[in-house]
C-alpha cells in the first residue's frame, strides 16, 4: 500500500481516537499523465493528489467533512473539520460486522510518462494514417490507491488504474464526431477500437448532424 495513505490515515486517527464517537477515514492518492494534441501542437501535464475523508458519529450527532493537500495535513484538516461540524443526525456508518473485503486480481503496473508518450502517440498516428481528420486528441492514464479504516479496527484498500481516451474527428467547422474511450490499462483492446471506429467516420455525411461514438 501506498506510503502517502498511511500517513494520510495515521494523521486522521490522532485527532479521532480519544473523543469516544465512531469514525472512519478514507484516505486516496493518484497520478495521471495526460496528453492534448490540437492544431499539430502537444500538450502535457502530469499531477499527482491526496484527499482524506472522515465521518463521526456519536450521541445523536454525526458529521461529515473532507480535506486534499499534503498527506499529514489532509488527514489532520479533515479530521478537525469533522469534529468541529458534528450536528443532530442518526448514524450513517454501517454496523461493524457488515464490513467485508474480496479478494481481486492484482492490477497491471501504474504507467510510466514513457509509456503513455508511447501509446498516446502511436495511436493518433494511427488514426491519421487511417485518413481521419483529426482536429483534437486527449489521453489520459493514471492510477489510484484508496484505504479506508475505521475506528472498530477495519481496514481495507484498493486499486484502481485507467485509461481515457477522446478524438475529435472532421472539419474545424461543423459536422464533427467525439469519440470516446476509457479501458483499465495502455494495453487493452478498447483502445485499438478507437481507430478502427476513427476509420469509419472517413465518409460524407450530412453536415446538419453531430455524432458521438462511446467505447469500452
Amino acid at each position: 500500500m501506498n506510503e502517502q495513505l498511511g500517513v494520510a490515515v495515521e494523521a486522521a486517527y490522532d485527532h479521532l481516537r480519544r473523543t469516544g464517537l465512531r469514525w472512519e477515514v478514507y484516505a486516496r492518492c493518484g497520478e495521471s499523465f495526460s496528453a492534448r494534441w490540437r492544431a499539430g501542437e502537444w500538450e502535457r501535464l502530469h499531477t499527482r493528489r491526496t484527499g482524506v475523508a472522515c465521518r463521526v458519529a456519536g450521541h445523536d450527532r454525526r458529521a461529515f467533512a473532507s480535506a486534499a493537500g499534503s498527506p499529514g495535513a489532509a488527514g489532520r484538516d479533515a479530521a478537525r473539520a469533522a469534529l468541529a461540524a458534528l450536528h443532530p443526525g442518526a448514524d450513517p456508518m454501517p454496523p461493524a460486522e457488515l464490513l467485508g473485503v474480496a479478494p481481486v486480481p492484482p492490477p497491471p503496473p501504474p504507467p510510466t510518462p514513457h509509456d503513455v508518450e508511447r501509446v498516446a502517440s502511436g495511436l493518433l498516428a494511427a488514426i491519421l494514417a487511417r485518413g481521419a481528420q483529426v482536429t483534437e486528441f486527449r489521453f489520459v492514464a493514471g492510477w489510484s490507491q484508496s484505504l479506508l479504516a475505521t475506528g472498530e479496527g477495519f481496514v481495507a484498500g484498493a486499486h484502481a488504474p485507467g485509461v481515457v481516451v477522446e478524438v475529435r474527428v472532421g472539419r474545424t467547422a461543423a459536422p464533427s464526431w467525439l469519440l470516446q474511450a476509457a479501458a483499465p490499462s495502455l494495453d487493452n483492446d478498447v483502445l485499438a477500437q478507437v481507430v478502427a471506429a476513427a476509420a469509419q467516420l472517413v465518409r460524407p455525411v450530412d453536415p446538419r448532424r453531430r455524432h458521438r461514438t462511446r467505447l469500452g
